[in-house]
This record gives structure tokens, sequence and C-alpha cells, in this order.
């Protein structure tokens, strides 16, 4: 079991109570790298994995660690390979598609590349925000596990992707989700993007401002309003996740520099 002192992620106390009441090993390898030779030589002579299962794991997990066990499978959620990379449940609501999907594929060298195993979708409703979405595609992925399984025992080879494959990167998405001239687009697009991608960094007075919330604004004297190029007002409501006057004196100590 690791100690807390080489774990490299933020401490997953639900993920340490689980292992004490199943008794099964927390294995993690130092500063995040699943090349480490040594990570991988106790891997091997201590565990001699058969399967690899990923599930939301925020870094591409390299050949040499793929290989050492007989299948790898990744969980993504978004249809593939239409919404590879990442934030595809949001990018899903912003280009106001009916469902949004999720999918079980080997892990290759290619990012979402892999043959699918799995796939699935839900119908997104009106209103409805990403973080349900991700709740609810989840719980249905999860009920998809027992047959998961047993094409992962099976070493099920998969059926290739079909359709025009996309991909979104960490870079598209900063840029999607940053306005530095919110006069020059229209107010549905903002609205838009701020549904989809719930904050948005927007450049208003001279500065930049996390933007959870916004609401028309019908006089001159709110603060930090904004004029979209169809003329209509704009006001934030709510920034980060906190209210006005908790976020700004955070705002100043903490990211001051930004």
């Amino acid at each position: 079991s690791a100690s807390k002192s080489s774990w490299p992620w933020p401490d997953a106390r639900w993920l340490r109570k689980l292992s004490s009441k199943y008794d099964f090993p927390i294995l993690a390898p130092t500063n995040s790298n699943f090349s480490d030779v040594a990570f991988l030589r106790r891997l091997r002579q201590e565990f001699q994995p058969s399967m690899i299962l990923n599930c939301y794991g925020l870094v591409k997990l390299p050949l040499e660690f793929l290989t050492i066990a007989d299948i790898a499978v990744n969980y993504h959620n978004g249809k593939l390979p239409q919404y590879r990379g990442v934030r595809a449940t949001n990018l899903s609501l912003y280009h106001g598609e009916s469902t949004t999907g999720f999918t079980f594929h080997h892990m290759t060298e290619g990012l979402d590349e892999g043959a699918v195993l799995i796939e699935g979708e839900i119908p997104v409703a009106s209103g409805e925000n990403v973080f349900d979405l991700e709740h609810l595609k989840a719980k249905s992925a999860a009920g998809c596990f027992p047959e998961l399984l047993e094409a992962m025992v099976r070493k099920d080879a998969g059926r290739p992707q079909q359709g025009a494959p996309g991909f979104f990167s960490r870079r598209a998405w900063q840029r999607i989700r940053s306005i530095a001239e919110p006069h020059h687009m229209v107010s549905d697009e903002i609205y838009r993007r701020l549904k989809a991608f719930s904050v948005l960094k927007i450049w208003i007075d001279g500065q930049w401002y996390d933007v959870s919330g916004l609401a028309l604004s019908e006089r001159e004297s709110d603060l930090r309003r904004f004029r979209s190029s169809d003329g209509v007002w704009l006001r934030p409501t709510r920034y980060g996740f906190l209210p006005y006057y908790l976020y700004a004196p955070i705002r100043r100590r903490v990211w001051k520099d930004r």
C-alpha cells in the first residue's frame, strides 16, 4: 500500500476506506510517472495484473504500462471517434446534442483511438447541467461493468471506431472558455458557452474574471457590466463558485499574478 507521502494526487479518503474494508492494496507511481521502472517492476513481480481498467484517469498511460497486462480498457465520457480528448460531456452540451454518450475502449498509443467494447448514451433534457449529466452517465456506465468484465476476461478484440474523428485538447478548452473581447460575441453564444462549461474567463474592465453566472443589465450603475455584439448588456452574478464578496478578496490574495 502506498504511503501518503508518495501519493501523487489529493488524498482519496473514500478509496482508502474501501481498501481497508475489502483488504486490497493501493499502489501509485511517484510523481504520476507510470513509466517508472521500479513501479513497473513491482507491478509485474508482486501483482502480475492480467487486466487494466482506467476510469477518470487524468494522464495518458504509456505503452510500457499498458503492455504489462493482457488487456487494457479505458472509460471515456463521450462518443468515439467524434469526441476524442477532454471535456466530451461539455462539448456535447455546447453542440446542442440530444444525447451524450460514453465508451469503453481498448487503450493504445493513440489517445482515445482503440477499438470499442461497449458504448452507450443518455438523453440530454432541457435545463440539465454538465454535472448532472456526468453523474447520470457514470451511473449508466457502471451498469455495464458485468458485461465489460466478461468481455475483458475473454479478451474481446472489440470493433474499430466508425465515423469522422474529432479531437478536443486542453488548449482548445482553455480557448473556448476564455472570452477576451465579449463585445465581439453575441449574447446567445456567451450563454451557450457558460451553460456548457460552467465557468468562463471573461475580460471585463481591464482584468479577467472567472464568471459562473450572468444576468441582463439595465442600469448603467451596474458594476463590471459589458455589452455583447448584439447590443445586450450583461453583468456577472457569480464568480467562480463564490459570490463576489467572497471571490474578490480570495482573488486578490491568491490570483494576483494571474
